[in-house]
């Protein structure tokens, strides 16, 4: 099938009636013979053979090439060879046709013919006539398509094993190969149904439309309510050809099914015809029919045996597969379900150790791993980061070369018990290598094969947290206890104030009136006078009880604490000396606070005293003031404080300081450091009740031989309102004749009350108790000016009384009195507004005066 220049001509070709000549009648029967027998030989070749001449015009065609265009002979002869081959109107410049007519040399190519469908081996032989001159060719083509496409297969399921066997992603890998398999077959469509619990659904696909992925996604059969259909055997029914071929169910009389079990086809559209009784398919959909693929192929995916998926090749060609090429791919889907399975064990496995890195590197304690040798093999985030170092940096270092030499020989002997499969579990001090000491738990856990140890882990938990959480919280809950014991005291001393002030009240209205009538020269005049002054300082000793108990009534201000504190500077110089040094430090842009200005005094009076008895000969006092803010860490760190604004006021001093001892009970009251006589160890409980009253804190820092600051932390004021004058001038006593409602259960306080009042003038109608007090005013038919009663009186309170006389008095005007004040006027000592209090005990300057006070507003 080569150079076809010794044929004998046809006798309609001129330069073969040239070379022949008259012969008798049996000759040219024999070369009439002859011709029939060349012509049929020529059509009997599968080869596509055409002659052409040097016009490139075509001049024969055999019946296998004639057949191939769907033409006959005839129909060709005459027409230009490029138009019947090529489509084109001119002569392709690669043509081994062109070239033999340029060299006048057979050539022979490979050429891809899409208007033949095929892939040819074209070998093109020039022609000559006597002379010499070349006047035509044989065009040869050898149908090499099927050749081609199995050494494409053949390169294909290299290039997928390949692929498959590369370490990396099994999703990217399986992509890879439909895109192998897509450019070696040519096909329109491929794609990989793999196994998800029941379904086959497509996993990885190309050139399917979303259409037809939508509508054929699921196999599975489905009853009416939406249920999964099962066979007699509790089978899935998987639906169509597709799940005829999951299911290995074969048919060995039906030419599509080859023994591997795969079904395929040139021409699907007969498969319309089919008569459903016949159809051995569930629930035939046809869907690959209806989008116009002609041939399909599906190939079972198995692995170890077992069907786990399927690979389907789809064209709208006819004829686009053989059995051969389909055994190829049966070969490549094999490759495919066993490297799924390697795959899937690889990313099984990674994930594993992923899992397992990611847990030992999340754990909070530190994991390690060390041979027989000694030799580091694992250590996770935790164990690197306590020890600073990185993975290649720990890999392979010996023990004793982390531990150093000492701490290495301290627990050898735990390390070999380890090794002899001994389990230990200590507590020790693990020091990080920036000398910052932790507190752990340490673990050796051997690492037992057939009962002979190959190293150990080392698990540490370090608990250096919780240890220093647990010193914190007993910090924490010292100063609960403190504070407790504070409130319980405070408690205590209130009360024992409460009726040591009713007392007091009597004693000393009655040595004032003793003394004012007796006169000068009355020989007990002297006594009366000591025992006045007895009291008054028992009335003070109360005060600071009070105080210190946060009962005592206070009528806070508005007020810059600056000028509070240098209206007393000069009382301060005084009560101090003139060897110690008062310095002044006030802050600028200092914040208002709302505070009783005599409180000032008394917090500066004590600790200036307190500090002034710390300085053994010459020294120095500090008074300075400045804004402060407390967020929440600091306040989660100290029992008692609240997050905010605060104005400072400290108070520092150069003397003798305390120990820790000291300053655990330093505002305890009656607690003192002093000699006997010295104090009475309430000055610093006064200051912290005062303070705490008033909703601030206060801390302490002291050190022997190094002096005592306390600052005290008083809450910033942002209300409305001016700041009021500190100091006021005393207005010159005077009694008068209004009639006054006492009410006091108290009888020897109501009869000394009654008496001081009386002497100013005032009329006094005296009552017992609530309900005497409001048989009196009902009674009493002129009006009533002023009630002065006790707050705290059984069966009903003061406020309570004041609300029920205002319907029989509306205009009278109400005075409380008490030894301490309690929430029915006051919250936590604080007076509500417009609401006017007299502590006990009083004396009759002092009475005259709030009463007078009242009566004019």
């Amino acid at each position: 099938m080569h150079d076809q220049s010794s044929l004998p001509a046809m006798a309609d070709e001129p330069v073969c009636a040239k070379r022949i000549s008259p012969e008798p009648k049996d000759e040219r029967h024999e070369n009439h013979q002859a011709c029939q027998d060349w012509e049929q030989t020529f059509d009997a070749v599968p080869d596509l053979i055409t002659i052409i001449d040097a016009h490139y015009t075509i001049r024969r065609v055999n019946r296998a090439m004639a057949d191939r265009c769907g033409l006959r002979p005839e129909e060709l002869i005459g027409r230009k060879c490029h138009e019947v081959m090529h489509a084109s109107p001119d002569s392709a410049g690669n043509c081994p046709h062109v070239r033999m007519m340029q060299d006048g040399c057979m050539h022979t190519e490979q050429v891809e013919e899409k208007r033949l469908n095929g892939i040819f081996e074209v070998t093109v032989s020039p022609i000559y006539d006597a002379e010499g001159g070349l006047t035509s060719c044989v065009h040869i083509a050898r149908d090499i398509t099927a050749r081609k496409r199995t050494e494409a297969y053949r390169g294909m399921g290299q290039d997928i094993l390949r692929v498959l066997n590369e370490k990396g992603d099994q999703k990217e890998a399986i992509q890879k190969v439909i895109g192998l398999v897509k450019t070696a077959t040519g096909v329109d469509a491929v794609g990989i149904r793999l196994q998800d619990e029941d379904d086959f659904p497509y996993f990885y696909q190309e050139g399917f439309s979303q259409e037809f992925q939508h509508k054929e996604n699921s196999l599975l059969t489905r009853m009416q309510d939406g249920g999964i259909c099962r066979d007699e055997c509790g089978d899935v029914c998987l639906e169509c050809t597709c799940g005829l071929v999951i299911a290995g169910k074969k048919d060995a009389t039906n030419s599509n099914f080859t023994k591997g079990g795969s079904c395929w086809t040139n021409d699907s559209f007969p498969v319309l015809q089919v008569p459903a009784d016949e159809d051995p398919r569930s629930n035939p959909r046809n869907e690959c029919i209806h989008q116009g693929f002609s041939s399909i192929a599906l190939i079972p995916i198995r692995a170890k045996g077992r069907i786990v998926g399927l690979l389907q090749l789809n064209d709208r060609r006819t004829g686009c597969f053989t059995l051969e090429a389909i055994e190829t791919l049966e070969g490549v889907a094999e490759n495919i379900g066993e490297a799924l399975l390697r795959k899937q064990a690889e990313e099984k496995l990674i994930a594993s150790e992923r899992f397992l890195r990611t847990l030992n590197d999340q754990l909070p304690g530190m994991v390690s791993y060390w041979t027989d040798e000694l030799r580091c093999r694992f250590a996770n985030k935790a164990y690197l980061e306590w020890f600073g170092k990185t993975p290649e940096q720990m890999m392979g270092m010996s023990l004793q070369e982390l531990m150093g030499e000492a701490e290495f020989c301290k627990y050898e002997p735990r390390i070999q018990s380890a090794l002899r499969g001994e389990p230990q579990r200590f507590e020790r001090p693990l020091v990080k290598p920036n000398g910052e000491t932790g507190y752990t738990w340490t673990h050796y856990v051997p690492d037992l094969v057939e009962g002979k140890a190959q190293g150990f882990f080392v698990l540490v938990a370090d608990f250096t947290e919780l240890k220093r959480a647990e010193e914190e919280k007993a910090n924490l809950e010292a100063q609960l206890q403190q504070a407790q014991k504070m409130e319980s005291v405070g408690r205590l001393a209130g009360g024992v104030a409460h009726d040591f002030n009713n007392l007091l009240t009597v004693i000393l209205g009655y040595a004032q009136m003793g003394i004012a009538e007796l006169g000068p020269a009355h020989p007990l005049q002297a006594k009366l006078e000591e025992i006045h002054k007895a009291a008054q300082k028992s009335a003070d000793l109360t005060q600071q009880l009070l105080a210190f108990a946060r009962k005592q009534t206070i009528a806070p201000k508005v007020l810059n604490l600056n000028g509070a504190v240098e209206n007393t500077l000069k009382m301060l110089r005084r009560l101090i000396g003139e060897d110690i040094d008062l310095a002044w430090k006030p802050a600028d842009n200092l914040w208002q606070v709302k505070f009783d200005p005599s409180q000032i005094d008394q917090i500066l009076a004590n600790l200036c005293v307190n500090a002034r008895d710390a300085i053994a000969d010459v020294g120095r006092i500090t008074i300075e003031t400045g804004n402060r803010i407390f967020d929440q860490e600091y306040c989660a760190a100290h029992v008692g404080f609240l997050p905010g604004e605060y104005v400072l006021l400290a108070v520092s001093d150069d003397g003798c300081g305390m120990d820790k001892e000291t300053m655990a009970h330093i505002f305890e009251p009656f607690f003192t450091t002093k000699g006997v006589g010295r104090g009475t160890g309430l000055g610093l409980a006064t200051v912290y009740g005062i303070v705490r009253q008033n909703n601030g804190f206060i801390t302490i820092y002291s050190e022997p031989g190094h002096g005592t600051t306390l600052r005290m932390y008083l809450p910033r004021y942002e209300g409305a309102g001016g700041q009021v004058p500190l100091e006021g001038v005393a207005k010159p006593l005077s009694g008068g004749q209004e009639t006054i409602l006492l009410v006091e259960d108290d009888s020897s306080i109501l009869k000394m009350t009654t008496i001081l009042l009386e002497k100013q003038g005032y009329n006094v109608l005296a009552a017992s108790g609530p309900s005497e007090a409001i048989r009196l005013a009902r009674e009493h038919a002129a009006a009533i000016q002023l009630l002065m009663t006790d707050v705290v009186m059984p069966g009903m309170n003061g406020r309570e009384l004041a609300r029920n006389l205002a319907q029989l008095c509306p205009k009278v005007k109400c005075l409380f009195m008490s030894g301490y004040t309690a929430n029915v006027i006051a919250h936590h000592g604080v007076l509500d507004e417009g609401v006017y209090f007299i502590s006990k005990p009083f004396s009759l300057s002092d009475l005259a005066a709030k009463v007078r006070e009242v009566l004019d507003r």
